[in-house]
């Protein structure tokens, strides 16, 4: 994604969370005019009430200094407003559930770029010739997971790992292929292509000459 695309995303990020801190506050602001249409019907709440009245039973009358008929009423306490501003609720954050803003419609594409995809080796167009369903093996240690039907209804018989034809292979990798391909129930499979030469009829799927594959399994002593 290019400088220009990330901004662009970025600026629908906001734009989207600046539309859901607006419903929040209309809905905040539903809430407490209802609340108070609530109090306006209602009148007193029962515990305002009784304070007030628990303030006036408090406060005894003054014999002797006023006449009873000129005694003034006790007066309500009135409460000051709170001047405390409560802090502005922070936005929520915005997880989209789409890709569609990642994508960048001012590109001009009227069609689909074709992507480049690794073209398949001499091992796996080997194995897919002869009717095998391959997976990547990355989990099992090896470049393919080979499987003799759909990988829905069978288990991989083999973990394949594709060499070159003069390419050195240690021993280390051999013995722990070999004993992990076995743990997991499974053929360690080696396989290379032979280099193609001139007169040479036999040639695979893939340009250059047969591939060769052979078959490893661990035994214990």
């Amino acid at each position: 994604m290019d400088d220009t695309s990330r901004k662009a995303y970025l600026q629908s990020l906001k734009t989207q969370r600046k539309k859901a801190h607006a419903a929040l506050e209309e809905e905040k602001l539903a809430r407490t005019a209802q609340a108070k249409a609530n109090r306006l019907n209602n009148g007193k709440s029962p515990r305002k009430a009784g304070k007030e009245q628990a303030t006036t039973e408090a406060v005894p009358p003054e014999d002797g200094l006023f006449d009873p008929a000129s005694s003034a009423e006790p007066t309500a306490i009135t409460p000051t407003p709170n001047t405390n501003t409560t802090p502005r609720a922070i936005a929520p954050g915005i997880t989209p559930g789409t890709s569609a803003d990642l994508i960048d419609g001012a590109t001009g594409l009227t069609e689909p770029r074709a992507l480049d995809g690794a073209k398949p080796s001499p091992l796996y167009a080997h194995l897919n010739s002869k009717g095998y369903f391959i997976t990547p093996g990355l989990r099992f240690g090896g470049d393919y997971s080979v499987y003799p039907g759909d990988p829905f209804r069978y288990h991989a018989h083999f973990m394949a790992t594709k060499y070159g034809w003069e390419e050195e292979i240690t021993m280390l990798d051999l013995v722990a292929s070999g004993r992990l391909g076995t743990a997991v129930k499974k053929g360690y499979m080696l396989a290379g292509q032979k280099p193609r030469t001139e007169g040479d009829g036999s040639k695979d799927l893939i340009n250059g000459g047969e591939v060769r594959a052979f078959c490893m399994e661990w035994a214990g002593m």
